[in-house]
C-alpha cells in the first residue's frame, strides 16, 4: 500500500471522506458495490486506511452510550476544551470533536428515521420541510408546520383532535353545538369558531390565538388549571409550568411559517439552532455552551435554510466544520 506526504489541507481532505464513507457504510442502505468502492478508496494509501480506521474507533466509542439518547445531544452541547498545543494537535482534536458529533447525529438519526407510535396514530403528518393544508371533516382548517402530526377523533358530541408532534394552525368553522378542541401533551384547547395555532416542544406546548377566544386548561396534582386566551395573546403550559400568564402575542413571528419566513428576533443561538433542525433537511450542532446565549437577528426563507446557516455563521464569526449530507458543528 503506497502513501505519500499530505500538507494540512490533504489531511483533511481524506479524513473527511473517511467519515462519509463510515457514514454510507454504516447508514444500513450500502451496496455490494458501496463496500467495494469503500474498500478501493481505503486501498489509495496509508493515510486513507489510517483515516477510515480514526474514524471507525471513534464509532466504536460512542457505543457504550447509544442506547442514552435522551442525553446524548445535551452532552454535545458542552465544550470539550482543546489542547493549547501545536496546530496539528489542535485539528487533530478539532476533527475528532467533529467526527464524534457527526456519528451521534447519524445515531440518533437512524435510530429516530421512523417514529412509529405517530405514525400508526396519524390521520395526517408531515416531514421536515414539509407544510400542508389540510380540510377537516366539518369543513375547518388545519395547517401543518414541518414535522408535525395530528389525530382525529370526531364524534356527534364533539370535534376532537390529538396533537401528536409539531405545530399546526387550526381555522374552526362554527358550530355552537359541537366544540373544537385540540388535545396535546395532557392539556386542551376548547374554541367553537376561531383560529388558533397550538405548538408542542419539548418542554411546553404554546397557544397563540390569531382571532376569536379560546380556552385551555390543564391538569395538575391539586387541580386543572384553565386559561381563557383572546386574539392577539398566547399562553403556555406543560408539567413543570403547570399554564403560566396569558401574554401578548406578536402575530406576524408566530405565524411566519404560513408565510414560508423564519424571523429571528434577539433570539438566543440555541433556540435558534432548535428553530433551524426543525425546518432544515440536516442538522446543526452547538458544541459549545459559551456560544448558546449569543442573539441571532434575522428574517430567513424557509426554503434556503443553507444560506441562513452561512449567515449566523459569519454575523457570529463561527468556527464550524460542515459534513456531509447536511450537517454543520458549530465550536
Amino acid at each position: 500500500m503506497a502513501d505519500t506526504p499530505h500538507s494540512p489541507a490533504d489531511r483533511e481532505q481524506v479524513e473527511e471522506e473517511a467519515v462519509q464513507w463510515l457514514i454510507k457504510l454504516a447508514s444500513g442502505e450500502a451496496t455490494a458495490e458501496d463496500r467495494a468502492a469503500a474498500d478501493q478508496w481505503r486501498g489509495q494509501s496509508l493515510s486513507h486506511e489510517q483515516a477510515f480506521r480514526k474514524a471507525e474507533r471513534l464509532w466504536q466509542g460512542l457505543a457504550p452510550i447509544q442506547d442514552r439518547l435522551t442525553g446524548l445531544e445535551r452532552a454535545l452541547r458542552y465544550t470539550v476544551p482543546a489542547p493549547q498545543t501545536s496546530a496539528a494537535h489542535t485539528w487533530t482534536w478539532r476533527w475528532s470533536m467533529a467526527v464524534a458529533a457527526s456519528l451521534a447525529a447519524l445515531t440518533l438519526a437512524l435510530l429516530f428515521r421512523a417514529d412509529l407510535t405517530v405514525g400508526l396514530l396519524a390521520d395526517h403528518r408531515t416531514g421536515t420541510g414539509e407544510r400542508i393544508a389540510v380540510t377537516l371533516p366539518d369543513g375547518s382548517q388545519a395547517h401543518l408546520n414541518t414535522n408535525s402530526a395530528l389525530a382525529l377523533r370526531y364524534s356527534a358530541a364533539e370535534r376532537r383532535i390529538d396533537l401528536l408532534a409539531g405545530e399546526v394552525d387550526f381555522a374552526v368553522m362554527p358550530d355552537a353545538g359541537r366544540p373544537f378542541i385540540v388535545q396535546a401533551a395532557g392539556g386542551e384547547t376548547r374554541a367553537v369558531g376561531t383560529e388558533f395555532i397550538v405548538r408542542e416542544a419539548l418542554d411546553a406546548v404554546s397557544v397563540t390565538v390569531l382571532e376569536g377566544t379560546v380556552t385551555t386548561s390543564y391538569p395538575t396534582r391539586e387541580q386543572a388549571q384553565n386559561a381563557t386566551v383572546q386574539a392577539a395573546q398566547q399562553v403556555r403550559y406543560g408539567r413543570d409550568l403547570g399554564i403560566g400568564s396569558v401574554e401578548p402575542a406578536d402575530l406576524s413571528r408566530a405565524t411566519a411559517w404560513r408565510r414560508g419566513k423564519l424571523i429571528f428576533e434577539r433570539t438566543p443561538l440555541a433556540q435558534a439552532v432548535e428553530e433551524l433542525n426543525r425546518h432544515r433537511q440536516g442538522r446543526v450542532l452547538l458544541l459549545n455552551a459559551r456560544l448558546a446565549q449569543h442573539r441571532v437577528s434575522g428574517v430567513f426563507d424557509l426554503h434556503r435554510l443553507d444560506e441562513a446557516v452561512t449567515a449566523i455563521e459569519r454575523t457570529l464569526n463561527l468556527h464550524a466544520v460542515h459534513l456531509p449530507p447536511s450537517l454543520a458543528i458549530w465550536y
